[in-house]
């Protein structure tokens, strides 16, 4: 090997380690971002209201005199928008009360609580309790909405389809049965009651998190 390929090779090898040991510094890196943004209760904040920025453009347009959402096709995409919203405001909210509490968080994941959809449990966890119960129905149907009906044609497991789907007997002229969809339309005053709540209740947590801090 002459001196130009030898000096060639060293540079080859200093530039594989030197990226090695980037890797090690990101993946070291990464968990502090990570646990930090887990942590912090105005990345929850920012996340929801991106998504709720969305879903009120798309309701403006998609709205009629007694505010329920009308789009054929599009109220799942927009409750699941407004879900995804409430989930962030929510989650913020354990996340610090797990923090008040000094309970452990996962460093490099989410704990299992962080990682579900059901809307109308994590509106219990996070304090509104009386809530989830008064409005079960509609914040069942949005979790449906995140899980699937926002997103895609059919769930991952038939169980899931619940009470989504009626089966009509056939009719006399017809062999078969004919299958209705059940959509709900949740009004919108109720939507923005939803959002509204689960803001203020992270706003309020947060301010129980400062004032221990103090």
């Amino acid at each position: 090997m002459d001196g130009k390929a030898m000096k060639q090779r060293r540079t080859s090898e200093k530039n594989a380690s030197e990226v090695n040991h980037m890797k090690e510094e990101a993946s070291i890196n990464d968990k502090l971002t990570y646990k930090y943004l887990k942590s912090n209760w105005s990345n929850w904040r920012d996340a929801a209201e991106k998504l709720v920025r969305v879903a009120y453009k798309l309701e403006s347009e998609r709205s009629n005199v007694d505010k329920r959402f009308i789009a054929e096709g599009y109220a799942d995409v927009y409750y699941m928008l407004i879900g995804y919203a409430l989930e962030n405001y929510l989650k913020g909210a354990l996340v610090q009360n797990l923090l008040i509490s000094g309970t452990f968080l996962e460093e490099d994941k989410l704990d299992g609580f962080l990682n579900k959809h059901d809307i109308r449990e994590l509106f219990s966890k996070a304090g509104l309790e009386i809530q989830s119960k008064v409005y079960h129905s509609y914040l069942d149907y949005l979790t449906k909405c995140v899980v699937w009906r926002g997103r895609y044609s059919l769930p991952i497991k038939a169980e899931d389809i619940g009470g989504s789907i009626i089966y009509h007997p056939p009719k006399k002229e017809d062999k078969f049965r004919t299958v209705t969809e059940v959509k709900h339309a949740i009004p919108i005053d109720v939507i923005h009651e939803f959002v509204d709540m689960a803001k203020a209740n992270l706003e309020h947590i947060k301010q129980k998190v400062k004032a221990k801090e103090l």
